[in-house]
């Protein structure tokens, strides 16, 4: 007699774990992964440090190795103030291009949400003209009065 679990086949009784049961396996999978989901959805909330120290410190530092050393070149090979006159004109082309097409809504910095230093996403830009000011990045003298 069969147990509960078991099959009798050609005349010999198989252990239950060796029968081949797709729903229950794909249940038990279902299981696991729910599991699974629900622990890395706890650590993440509750233990950042285990991804923060070892993925996002170090790519902290590398992104600041690199912004340093961008900006050594930058100093290093004068392309700023090379640069600077192009760079404004390209500026005094879009207010140029704004004031020829009769000055329809008003100016503002033409920045994106993640160049912004503010954590309210500024929609009132949806209905401004942007001047993109990207490029001028690096400030070139100060001259004080």
């Amino acid at each position: 007699m069969a147990l509960l679990g078991q099959t009798r086949l050609n005349g010999h009784q198989s252990h239950p774990s060796t029968t081949s049961n797709s729903a229950s396996t794909s249940h038990r999978l279902s299981i696991y992964w729910n599991g699974l989901y629900r622990l890395v959805g706890y650590l993440l909330y509750h233990a950042q440090w285990l991804y923060i120290l070892p993925v996002i410190l170090p790519l902290s530092i590398l992104c600041r190795w690199w912004r340093r050393w961008r900006d050594w070149m930058v100093v290093w090979l004068a392309t700023a103030q090379r640069a600077h006159d192009r760079k404004v004109a390209a500026v005094q082309r879009q207010v140029r291009e704004w004031n020829s097409g009769g000055r329809k809504g008003k100016l503002c910095t033409g920045r994106t949400a993640h160049e912004s230093m503010s954590w309210r996403p500024a929609r009132y830009k949806r209905f401004l003209r942007g001047v993109r000011l990207g490029h001028l990045r690096y400030i070139l003298e100060v001259r004080g009065g």
